[in-house]
């Protein structure tokens, strides 16, 4: 998977990471782990048995170019964010909420400390970074005018 994961890299993101590339400009970096990706992912064991089933008997619907050990995780990973999604919601909130809380938290985090111009916060995400952005504005918004953003 590295191998792949490096030639993705390069040919979606031209092999550099923009979060770097700012920090290197001089901005504030913060790169926090939703939680169900990267550091905060469920593994494949800790997966309910009847989704690893699902994600087998489906294997034929996985795709072509990814490496099976991606594709199968990915896979699984569909059906597990439904799974959490309803323990979410008995617990009286959704998967967005908890994800949106957390970019409010790393916001505030910013926000609090000396040597970053609160008035110049900005969001950019991949992905769910749709809910980031929202959220960064709210959270920004709620106290100062936003004078950076995107």
């Amino acid at each position: 998977p590295e191998l792949f994961l490096a030639a993705y890299h390069h040919r979606y993101y031209g092999g550099r990471a923009f979060a770097n590339a700012l920090a290197k400009e001089g901005f504030v970096v913060i790169v926090p782990d939703t939680f169900l990706w990267g550091s905060r992912k469920f593994p494949l064991e800790t997966m309910p048995e009847w989704i690893l089933q699902t994600t087998d008997a489906t294997g034929h619907l996985w795709q072509d170019e990814v490496p099976l050990e991606i594709a199968r995780y990915n896979q699984a990973c569909f059906h597990h964010e439904f799974l959490i999604e309803k323990y979410c919601a008995l617990l009286g909130t959704t998967l967005a909420g908890v994800i949106s809380h957390e970019d409010r938290i790393a916001v505030n985090y910013l926000k609090s400390r000396a040597d970053v111009v609160s008035e110049k916060i900005a969001c950019i995400g991949l992905s769910g970074g749709v809910t980031a952005r929202y959220c960064c504005k709210q959270v920004v918004m709620t106290s100062r005018r936003l004078s950076s953003w995107g």
